[in-house]
C-alpha cells in the first residue's frame, strides 16, 4: 500500500503539486505501487533512491504520473463563457486567423471541443473568413496518436448531447 504521505514524497521528488493529483490519485498511486513493487521496494524512500540513481526508472515513474483524464466540454461553465463571450468577439473582430495552443491536451477532447464551437458559431454568423488554427500537444505520444485518429472512449462523450455527437463525431 502506498500512503498519501509516501505519494506526496514522490510528487515532491518530481516537483509536482499534490493539489493536481488529489482527485485522481487512486489510479496514479496504483501505477506507482506496481512499479515500486516491480523494483522490490518496500518504502517510498527506497523507491526514490532507486529512481534517482537510474534515469530509465525515473522516466518510467514520470510516465506513471501522467494523468490523461479528459472529455468533450469538460468544464461546462467555461465552455459556455467561451461560446457566448469570447469566440463571438473573435469572429467579429479578427479578420485573418486565430491561433490557439492546447497544451497538455491528452487525447484532444478540449481542442476538438473548441473546433466544434468555432464551427457552430462561424456557421451561425455566416462568417468563414477567419480561420482557427489549433496546435494540440501532450507529452504522451499515445494520446497524441489517438487524438490524430479521433479515437474517443465513451467517457469522453458524457458531456455531449446526441445531436452534437451525430454531427461532429
Amino acid at each position: 500500500m502506498l500512503s498519501d504521505d509516501e505519494f506526496k514524497m514522490i510528487l515532491d521528488y518530481f516537483n509536482r503539486p499534490w493539489k493536481g493529483y488529489r482527485k485522481v490519485r487512486k489510479g496514479v498511486k496504483k501505477r506507482i505501487r506496481r512499479h515500486l513493487q516491480g523494483l522490490n521496494c518496500s518504502t517510498a524512500r527506497d523507491y526514490i533512491s532507486i529512481i534517482a540513481a537510474d534515469k530509465d526508472q525515473e522516466r518510467i515513474t514520470e510516465s506513471c504520473l501522467l494523468v490523461t483524464i479528459s472529455r468533450f466540454f469538460r468544464d461546462r461553465r467555461m465552455w459556455e463563457c467561451i461560446e457566448k463571450n469570447i469566440l463571438p468577439e473573435f469572429i467579429k473582430n479578427v479578420c485573418d486567423q486565430i491561433q490557439v495552443w492546447s497544451a497538455g491536451c491528452a487525447c484532444g477532447e478540449e481542442a476538438y471541443s473548441l473546433s466544434i464551437l468555432w464551427h457552430r458559431l462561424t456557421t451561425a454568423h455566416k462568417n468563414d473568413d477567419t480561420r482557427l488554427n489549433i496546435l494540440a500537444t501532450d507529452v504522451n505520444p499515445i494520446c497524441i496518436e489517438r487524438a490524430r485518429k479521433g479515437w474517443f472512449g465513451k467517457s469522453s462523450l458524457k458531456e455531449m448531447d446526441p445531436a452534437t455527437i451525430a454531427t461532429y463525431l
